[in-house]
């Protein structure tokens, strides 16, 4: 017989190679799946402690959020502070901040950001106020009335808190901010350190504008996070990066180097097996059954076949192992996963019980087993000193019955209702709560949970409530006026007693009625009417009425307002009623002699304008009369006469004119013009007008104007021009020698109007200091010394101040006996736009 050729020798090499093939690519698979799980695990991981940051930096600061914005920032006292500052109180309420709770920082503003108070231990004198611009503070609560923002300093990042700081009844701080608070602490290694204990992790903030030098060193097991934090302009100014090393995913790679030395093992293992079952199953068998073809022997046949059925069982036991080693792993895996989220949400409960304002007692049997920290602070007693304590022992002995029978009820499951009772503090001072329990289940035992929320306060305001309630009535019924309150629908609520007696009823008589029910129906509808305008206006409204009751010629003055609730909402309208009949009587009175006194005006006015006219024909004529004569060269005695007789003429008219000026300012006649002029030219023309008389007496007439003085103003230059011509006329008639100054300066400029200052100084005689005060009144002559005929009537004076005053100017007086007078007046005038 030929020897066979190993065909089958060769078939088996290349079925042996292709299953190396795929084992390699089995493997490769294998390999990058496990990674892409790892991916998976990361980003999963990597959600979930982000999340635990963000909770691990709300919950850090929760206490310190809720002193700014609802301990000090909606407290009364606060807004006392601010109006009147008290430093028993920076001491006692805010000093605390920083020496007691380790805040760094804090600054009080009034309502006008104006600093009230700070303290500062940072080191950092830039935080002397708050490192926000100060064109941009008003503008932090435009939105919010709350604000949270950080700033970067020499040692650390510096976590501010604000708060607008309103009344303590201002819960929804709808009212305008009394003030503001703002609450600062230091973010520093120490910080960072204390996070780091209670996270179990590393945390590292990293600057924004800083270049970070280096990368730090990871695990492939790290992971890290980031929580950016922002400025007052929410700009992003640092981060906090927070790195953990994750057990999870340490299993993961430990799990995945284990199986894959397994896997290569195994396949190693494979290869020898496959080489030997090779030869056991497939060589030896191909050369039993060549032995048995050539010995015509079956029985190795029948070995074969048997071993074969192994094959196969063996295989399936073998993946049967596999998977249940697969799901066993699952399962250990979601059971480590729920057990870290019931640890993190029991001790999120814990912490939420703690920062409960209410006091939580749980108790057994009377004895207590859990208290919160409110608990604590309101008994003052420590944790150890109330566990297994009584719950009787803080207790009022009053209210130990109505305790004892409310725990019996409930254990007995019966509903209570809520109850009041009193405690004792470890000072022995009372308090009032309201006691609401429930049976809970504590540590697998029934156990009532009570919760105690302390009333003291508030029951100590109702009965101030009560006592201010009676104080205020007492008020209303001593008031001199009639007083009295109503509903939205016009129903009495209050009266006081003056509005009962003139209605001849009681007050309480009155509650509940409307109007319609106590007067004239005319009356009613007209008070109805003047409701309804108050409600619609929503302000206060002043109606003045005649014969408002059924009595009549009786006037009164009623000041009618809306009353608002704590929402801004109308609940009811308050009214506030005088008599002033005999005021009104008195008023009819004054307009009665107005009105004659305005007759009597126009009279004199009539009077003095005929008489005038009359008397200056006469006196020109006369003056004309004289000068012919003068001019015809009489006798030197004769050209006296006459020259005292045209004198005497022209002070006359010039007496006429005063008194008619007078008259005209009095009876408010007087109206002053606005045209252009130039100043330059109308003190020329005064100058010019006196020229001759000062050369007469030797005097040297001056006049300095201010070169930035416009070519041309516009005002009155008629009323100008008699104000300088009396004040220089009076200068050169009483000054024997010297000179007569006219200065001009500009006093004060604007866009388009000149405030302007005239000085008139002579050297003349001066005026006594006894009678500077009386020189400006009407027919008062200051100067002696001086023959009756040149000191002239008195009124000059008199008419420059009030022509002056009634321009809006002033004018004073400087003068001493024998060096002269300084008279300074100021006018306004406007600018000729160019």
């Amino acid at each position: 017989m030929d020897r066979l050729k190993p065909k089958i020798q060769y078939n088996v090499i290349y079925i042996i190679g292709i299953l190396l093939l795929l084992y390699v690519f089995g493997f490769f698979i294998i390999r990058k799946s496990e990674k892409k799980h790892l991916e998976l695990i990361k980003q999963e991981q990597q959600a979930q402690y982000q999340e635990a940051l963000e909770n691990l930096l709300k919950i850090n600061g929760l206490p310190y959020r809720n002193l700014v914005e609802n301990v000090y920032s909606r407290w009364d006292e606060m807004c006392n502070y601010i109006h009147e500052p008290d430093e028993l109180f920076v001491k006692e309420e805010l000093d605390i901040l920083v020496s007691k709770y380790d805040y760094d920082v804090y600054w009080v503003y009034n309502k006008e950001f104006i600093l009230v108070k700070m303290q500062n231990i940072t080191g950092d004198p830039l935080m002397s106020e708050i490192p926000v611009p100060e064109d941009k503070r008003n503008a932090l609560f435009d939105v919010d009335s709350k604000i949270h923002f950080f700033c970067m300093l020499k040692n650390g990042l510096l976590e501010i808190r604000g708060s607008t700081i309103n009344n303590s009844s201002d819960e929804d701080r709808i009212s305008q901010a009394c003030g503001y608070f703002f609450l600062g602490r230091l973010w520093d290694e120490k910080f960072f350190w204390d996070l780091e204990k209670v996270s179990n992790g590393q945390l590292r903030l990293i600057y924004t504008s800083i270049p970070v030098s280096g990368k730090r060193k990871r695990d492939d097991s790290d992971i890290s996070v980031i929580a950016s934090l922002y400025s007052w302009n929410d700009k992003d100014i640092a981060k906090v990066e927070y790195t953990v090393r994750e057990p999870l995913i340490d299993k993961f790679n430990s799990l995945t180097s284990s199986l894959f030395k397994l896997y290569i093992a195994l396949g190693i293992a494979i290869i020898v097996i496959v080489f030997f079952l090779i030869y056991k199953w497939i060589y030896r068998p191909i050369k039993l059954i060549s032995i048995s073809l050539a010995n015509n022997n079956y029985l190795p046949i029948d070995n074969l076949i048997a071993a074969d059925n192994e094959i196969g069982y063996l295989s399936g036991l073998i993946k049967k192992s596999i998977r249940q080693k697969y799901l066993l792993l699952k399962t250990i895996q979601r059971q480590e996963k729920t057990g870290r989220k019931l640890k993190i949400s029991e001790e999120r409960f814990r912490e939420l019980i703690n920062q409960l304002p209410d006091s939580i007692v749980v108790h057994q049997n009377g004895k207590i087993v859990y208290v919160n920290e409110a608990s604590c602070g309101k008994l003052g007693y420590t944790k150890d000193e109330i566990i297994d304590s009584s719950i009787l022992r803080f207790i009022y002995r009053d209210d130990h019955p109505k305790v004892l029978k409310a725990m019996k009820r409930r254990l007995q499951g019966e509903k209570i209702e809520d109850y009041e009772i009193s405690i004792l503090d470890a000072k022995g001072e009372k308090h009032t709560v309201i006691v609401r329990s429930s049976i809970v289940i504590y540590m697998e035992t029934p156990a009532i949970l009570t919760v105690l929320i302390d009333i003291t306060e508030r029951k100590e305001f109702e009965e101030q409530l009560l006592e201010s309630k009676a104080w205020l009535k007492d008020i209303l019924d001593n008031l001199p006026y009639k007083a009295w309150l109503k509903d939205i629908n016009g129903k009495f609520v209050v009266v006081n007693k003056p509005f009962a007696n003139h209605y001849g009823m009681e007050p309480d008589e009155f509650i509940g009625k409307t109007d319609y029910d106590i007067c004239q129906k005319e009356i009613a509808r007209q008070f109805e009417i003047e409701d309804k305008q108050v409600l619609e206006s929503k302000r206060r409204m002043f109606y003045e009425s005649e014969s408002s009751t059924t009595t009549e010629g009786v006037w009164f003055e009623t000041y009618k307002s809306p009353i608002f609730n704590t929402r801004g909402e109308i609940i009811g309208i308050t009214g506030i009623a005088r008599d002033i009949t005999e005021l009104k009587r008195k008023q009819f009175e004054l307009i009665k002699a107005k009105e004659n006194a305005d007759s009597a005006n126009l009279t004199k006015m009539q009077f003095i304008s005929t008489m005038s006219h009359e008397m200056r024909s006469t006196l020109n004529a006369i003056i004309g009369l004289t000068n012919l004569l003068i001019e015809e060269n009489p006798k030197p005695e004769q050209l006296d006469n006459l020259k005292t007789l045209s004198f005497s003429a022209e002070h006359l008219i010039s007496l006429i004119g005063d008194i008619l000026d007078l008259s005209k300012i009095e009876a408010g006649k007087v109206k002053f013009e606005k045209k252009e002029f130039s100043l330059q030219e109308q003190v020329n023309n005064m100058v010019h007008t006196f020229n001759l008389k000062a050369e007469e007496k030797k005097l040297k007439l001056v006049t300095i104007l201010d070169k930035d003085i416009p070519d041309i103003l516009i005002g009155d230059p008629v009323r100008l021009n008699q104000i300088l011509i009396n004040l220089v006329g009076n200068a050169i008639k009483f000054t024997k020698k010297g000179k007569i100054a006219v200065i001009v300066n500009i006093l004060k400029r604007c866009p388009y109007s000149l405030k302007l200052q005239f000085r008139v100084e002579d050297t003349g005689i001066g005026i006594s200091k006894e009678k500077i005060e009386k020189v400006f009144d009407p027919f008062v002559q200051a100067n002696e010394g001086v023959d009756k005929i040149q000191s002239g009537t008195g009124l000059g004076l008199s008419i420059t101040k009030k022509l002056i005053e009634m321009q809006n100017g002033t004018i004073q007086l400087e003068s001493e006996i024998g060096k002269g007078s300084v008279f300074t007046f100021t006018l306004e005038f406007l600018i000729k736009e160019k």
